[in-house]
C-alpha cells in the first residue's frame, strides 16, 4: 500500500496492495487516515485483487484429493473455495475419475449400511433392527427413512420426484427389501390404507377406549329398552357412568353414529 495524499473533499489516491495490480484509485480517508499515516494495514481496488492477494495465505492453493484410493495433492484455484477450506469441510478431487469412484464408494457403503442393519424373515421383508415402524438413519447430517433411502440407493435416484412418496407393497413399515417397495402418490398411499383395511379405526385407533366386544354388549344393554316407554331399563348416562365416558358417546354408539363396522 502507497499513500500519494490527500485529495479534495476527503478522498485520497491509494496504489492497490495487490502485487499483480498496484493501479491508483480513489478513496474516502475519513475512517482510514490514522492507519495511513502510520502506515498500516492493506487496501484493494476491487474485491478481486483482495480475494487473489489473500489465497496464497492457504498452502498456496495444494489442496489433497479427497478420494481414498487416491489421496494425491494437487494445485487448485482456491478462492472461490476459501470459506470451505477455513471451515473445515468440503471436499475435493484432482480429476472428475476420483469424484465419480468417490460417489461410487459412498453408495456402496451405504448400501452395505442398509444389509448389516436388516434381518430379513420368511416373507422376504428386510426389517430395519431397532424400530417399531418405520426406520430412519442419517445422510449427510439430514434423517432420512430407511425405505425411501433404499429404494433411491438401489434404483439409482439422487431424489424422490416431487409429489410422489415410497410406499411398501408388502405393509410392513420396518421393511427396507427395494422389490417390496413403488413410487406413488399422496392419494395411491391413502387409498392403499383403505383398501388393505390399515385404517386406524376403532381398537386400532391409539386413543380407543372401547373394544368391540365393549360396543356389542353396549348395544345389546340398550337394545333391552321397549321402545315408545319413556321410563327405560338400561340409561345412557348409567353406561356411561360404566365406561367412564360422556353420555353423548354412548348415544352416538347406539344410534350407529360411530363405530359403525362392529356388527
Amino acid at each position: 500500500m502507497e499513500y500519494t495524499g490527500e485529495g479534495k473533499k476527503g478522498y485520497g489516491l491509494l496504489v492497490c496492495s495487490y502485487s499483480g495490480c498496484q493501479q491508483p484509485f480513489l478513496i474516502l480517508l475519513k475512517s482510514f487516515r490514522k492507519k495511513l499515516k502510520d502506515g498500516q494495514g492493506s487496501y484493494y481496488c476491487s474485491n478481486s485483487c483482495y480475494g487473489k492477494s489473500n489465497a496464497f495465505t492457504i498452502r498456496d492453493g495444494l489442496l489433497v484429493c479427497s478420494n481414498p484410493h487416491c489421496q494425491k495433492p494437487f494445485f487448485k484455484d482456491i478462492v472461490a473455495l476459501k470459506n470451505k477450506l477455513r471451515n473445515g469441510y468440503g471436499y475435493f478431487y484432482c480429476k472428475p475419475k476420483c469424484l465419480i469412484d468417490s460417489k461410487r464408494n459412498n453408495i456402496n457403503s451405504i448400501k452395505d449400511k442398509i444389509l448389516h442393519n436388516t434381518i430379513k424373515d420368511s416373507n422376504g421383508c428386510w426389517n430395519w433392527v431397532d424400530s417399531r415402524r418405520y426406520g430412519a438413519t442419517c445422510l449427510n447430517k439430514k434423517v432420512i427413512s430407511t425405505h425411501v433411502l433404499s429404494y433411491r440407493i438401489f434404483n439409482n435416484l439422487d431424489k424422490i420426484p416431487h409429489g410422489l412418496v415410497v410406499r411398501h407393497k408388502c405393509d410392513n413399515p420396518k421393511c427396507c427389501n427395494p422389490d417390496h417397495l413403488e413410487l406413488g402418490t399422496h392419494y395411491d398411499n391413502a387409498q392403499d390404507r383403505v383398501t388393505r383395511n390399515r385404517s386406524a379405526i376403532g381398537m386400532k385407533s391409539g386413543n380407543a377406549k372401547f373394544t368391540d366386544d365393549d360396543i356389542r354388549a353396549i348395544r345389546y344393554l340398550y337394545s333391552l329398552n321397549t321402545k315408545g316407554e319413556r321410563k327405560k331399563i338400561v340409561k345412557c348416562a348409567t353406561l356411561a357412568k360404566i365406561y367412564g365416558v360422556h353420555r353423548c358417546t354412548i348415544e352416538k354408539i347406539v344410534r350407529n353414529e360411530c363405530w359403525t363396522h362392529v356388527i
